[in-house]
């Protein structure tokens, strides 16, 4: 019997050992999804961030009928957040909406030139890890020229371009005030708490767009078109523990971005051009994974008189002199 009894103390002790630890699980359960949700970000000593602007759509390959053109471009661009960001890693403030406005001229049928701008905002922007630092109040500007080709026979209209766009990129540095606790990360939203400013200002980097689209002309009043671009992005070291001059931004990143699209005219030089864009190896907004692109929508006009195309040669009518016989 009293082996008996210790068996059953025995089974009671491991019912009440599996019990506990059931009951362990479960409420490490909720913690630990909530931190997987939240997000951490590891205690560097410093932490930087810029507002920095996404790759955009495609404003260089598009027909320019007439001498001159005036146009501007919204584009929106996807950005992923870092969940569980590393030392090393970004941190950017990426501007998801940006606003271009830009001006065309031909020279003749094949020469296309121009100038843009560019302009964002921080309240238009999406971090890239937890833990990035805010960029409250700061606004992205840029401006460069432009120059495209043009050829067209029949209905078909190959375009392209290049433009460079000098940019005003507004950057801060914040250090840690309180030491770095025991714990190797941070909660999210910790960083106003745990972190000062000690550096900001402005850094000037050129970005560089080039594409090529090919053109289907359905009839005067609409266009559809499909193409590729090929654009820099920027980045940073935003999580870190060395201080390091300047706002580490580096502008090396090359990715390409297919597109598609269509544009509507309206008689006297007025259209609206929409499309779609996949910005492609730009990781530091999508975290290594493809985001859903983005989309530009374009509301311009034409001005001076349209230009006949090669294919579209001018009839001269020449009238008969007197004496000459007329043509039977």
């Amino acid at each position: 019997m009293a082996g008996d009894g210790r068996l059953a103390r025995s089974l009671l002790g491991d019912r009440a050992v599996m019990l506990s630890l059931r009951f362990l699980r479960m409420l490490a359960l909720p913690t630990l999804l909530g931190v997987v949700f939240a997000g951490c970000a590891p205690t560097t000593v410093y932490r930087r961030a810029a507002l920095v602007p996404t790759p955009g759509g495609d404003t260089l390959s598009q027909p320019l009928e007439r001498p001159a053109e005036i146009s501007g471009t919204v584009h929106h661009t996807d950005v992923e957040t870092d969940p569980l960001p590393q030392v090393g890693d970004p941190g950017l403030q990426a501007a998801r909406t940006t606003f271009t406005g830009q001006v065309r001229f031909r020279l003749g049928d094949h020469v296309r030139l121009g100038g843009q701008l560019l302009y964002s905002h921080a309240s238009l922007a999406q971090r890239t890890a937890v833990g990035t630092p805010p960029m409250d109040g700061k606004s992205l500007f840029g401006i460069g020229p432009q120059v495209g080709f043009a050829w067209r026979t029949g209905r078909f209209h190959l375009g392209g371009g290049l433009a460079l766009t000098l940019t005003s990129v507004p950057w801060t540095t914040w250090e840690r005030r309180d030491g770095a606790p025991d714990r190797p990360t941070d909660p999210d939203g910790t960083v106003e708490e745990h972190y000062r400013e000690v550096d900001s200002d402005l850094d000037m980097q050129v970005l560089v767009s080039a594409s090529v689209a090919g053109t289907w002309v359905v009839n005067e009043y609409f266009e559809a078109f499909v193409g590729l671009s090929v654009q820099n992005s920027l980045s940073n070291i935003g999580f870190d523990d060395q201080s390091r001059e300047g706002s580490t931004l580096d502008a090396s990143t090359v990715g390409v971005s297919p597109f598609v699209g269509a544009t509507a005219r309206i008689p006297g030089g007025a259209f609206v051009r929409g499309q779609y864009y996949l910005p492609l190896n730009h990781d530091q907004f999508y975290w290594g994974e493809v985001g859903w692109g983005g989309v530009a929508f374009t509301l311009g006009v034409e001005i001076g008189d349209p230009t006949l195309e090669p294919d579209e040669p001018e009839v001269i009518h020449v009238p008969p002199r007197r004496g000459m016989p007329l043509p039977k």
